[in-house]
């Protein structure tokens, strides 16, 4: 069978207008010529419980959230300390497989305002977004909730990735709901909050969140460039693939294309009328795909960080590092959406990204990890 990735950029440009779909843009960058042909994670610390996000506030501390509720503090020279930062195990939900703690970003003026905000889910399943104030409080963080998404029905799905689209709108990423095949319809309905990239005004009084992206079905995890100005999700496929998707900043709103198609396949032909799709920057496959090479096997990816660092800027600026939490694997993808698999990380759980713009990742059995090029 022909796979996705094997077809001509004309050919699959024509497949896109045909089937409404967007190409997914990019403004031009030059390509580091000796792109990183491997990548190997150096254990930093372990001790950690069920991670699902690992951040930076500016400073040389990492923080990780926990699913069950915590989030733990990393320090070069101290390693992972041993109290909490924050606590909220009674009141985050971490009785499903993906429900608990989720996501946690820091203000980009962190140091001035004192701010960060955190998803959780809550005893009723609804996706929580809290904010976080360091500053002008006793006793340690306060946290508040600003938003709730009610997540009815199904415990799965709950996406809960964060990223910062500018100093004053947060994106926050939501799952379809739950269950298989976006049973409640939610992806494609500007309705419903589920299955969408939001944009919160965190800087309002009472901030307020609308749609930007639509047709999402788990998105985790997505990152911005700051360099190309875009944002890059990774969205976790249903039966056949996963995908990466790459939307510009600057765009008004957008539709990915859930449940209509599952990367570049139809998947549900019943939903896909009058949309307008963006394409996929890469598509990886399940191993019930004839033909899937393994290094692109993926069954539940894990969206990453395009790299800005210094230390490994030769081999990896510009790419963008993506793995997958089934098969270990860990890839690379050019600006034009060409992959690499460049090495593996079982049971990863995310990535994250220093001050400093080094990429660190980390695992479901409990460690932190550094990425560095080796070849």
């Amino acid at each position: 069978m022909t796979t996705p990735w094997a077809c001509t950029s004309l050919v699959l440009a024509l497949l896109l207008l045909a089937f409404g779909w967007a190409p997914s843009a990019s403004a031009a960058e030059p390509v580091t010529p000796a792109a990183a042909s491997r990548v190997a994670f150096s254990r930093l610390a372990t001790g950690l419980v069920e991670p699902t996000s690992v951040t930076s506030a500016g400073g040389a501390n990492l923080f990780i959230t926990e699913r069950t509720g915590r989030v733990r503090v990393w320090n070069p020279r101290l390693g992972l300390r041993p109290t909490s930062w924050l606590d909220l195990r009674s009141v985050v939900r971490s009785s499903g497989g993906e429900q608990g703690l989720l996501g946690l970003s820091f203000d980009p003026r962190f140091a001035v305002t004192g701010r960060a905000y955190l998803t959780y889910t809550r005893a009723d399943g609804a996706l929580v977004l809290a904010l976080v104030r360091t500053k002008g409080v006793a006793g340690g963080p306060h946290v508040s909730p600003i938003l709730v998404v009610p997540h009815p029905g199904a415990a799965n799905h709950n996406g809960g990735s964060l990223a910062w689209r500018s100093n004053a709108e947060l994106l926050l990423g939501t799952g379809d709901g739950g269950g298989a095949g976006d049973g409640f319809d939610n992806a494609r309905r500007p309705a419903s909050r589920l299955g969408k990239v939001l944009i919160v005004e965190v800087n309002k009084a009472r901030p307020t969140a609308r749609v930007w992206l639509s047709g999402v079905r788990n998105p985790w995890k997505m990152s911005v460039d700051s360099v190309r100005r875009e944002v890059l999700i990774g969205d976790v496929g249903q039966d056949t693939f996963e995908e990466v998707d790459r939307v510009p900043l600057r765009t008004v709103s957008g539709d990915l294309g859930w449940p209509c198609r599952e990367g570049l396949s139809t998947y549900d032909s019943g939903r896909c009328a009058g949309r307008r799709m963006t394409a996929p920057l890469a598509v990886f496959c399940h191993d019930t795909v004839a033909g899937c090479p393994a290094g692109r096997m993926a069954e539940s990816i894990i969206g990453g960080y395009v790299y800005r660092g210094r230390t490994d800027a030769a081999r990896l600026a510009g790419q963008y590092v993506a793995g997958d939490f089934v098969t270990g694997n860990v890839w690379t993808v050019a600006p034009g959406g060409a992959v690499r698999t460049v090495g593996s990380l079982p049971q990863l759980t995310s990535f994250g990204e220093t001050a400093s713009k080094e990429i660190v990742a980390v695992t479901y059995d409990g460690s932190l990890w550094r990425l560095r090029a080796t070849a």
